[in-house]
């Protein structure tokens, strides 16, 4: 590599004839120098700035690198939460579906009551309109329970 002092430190021979002017030379030479001489100092200076550039892009590789894990662990985070979120509902869904069934049962029962409530209701009436007809026929009976619960007529005694 020539340096801008190689430049200035090298001499030409004089020629006999025809040779070039010293001064214009040296005055080339001078100007080569001077532009090496800042070309050295810029490139001198984009060598530091690729540098600082260089560990700035590893230092951003070394961020990424860090954001990229804790985007994956994130995302396992949320994964992990959304299955045991289903697995819950899951769960809730069969707890509410047995809930349903039971109370399906229950009202079946209270159904089967309520009509067999209707059905005994419905005989008592029967009975007491069929006693009502008979005992203003019969006059001087009364009604008294038998001993299965059953109504019976007896004769109302004399005083």
């Amino acid at each position: 590599m020539i340096t801008s002092q190689d430049i200035r430190a090298k001499g030409f021979e004089k020629a006999v004839f025809g040779g070039y002017e010293m001064a214009s030379v040296d005055q080339y030479l001078e100007n080569v120098a001077r532009v090496m001489d800042d070309n050295t100092r810029e490139i001198s200076t984009l060598k530091s700035k690729m540098k600082i550039l260089a560990n700035k892009v590893e230092e951003y590789r070394s961020v990424e690198d860090s954001m990229k894990e804790a985007i994956r662990n994130t995302q396992k985070s949320c994964d992990a939460k959304i299955a045991e979120t289903k697995v819950q509902c899951a769960g809730m869904i069969r707890d509410a579906q047995a809930a349903a069934r039971e109370a399906d049962r229950k009202i079946a029962a209270e159904e089967a009551r309520v009509e067999d409530a209707r059905q005994r209701a419905a005989r008592q009436i029967s009975d007491l309109r069929t006693y009502a007809r008979y005992s203003s026929r019969i006059g001087g009976c009364e009604c008294a329970s038998g001993q299965n619960g059953s109504k019976i007529l007896k004769r109302k005694s004399s005083l």
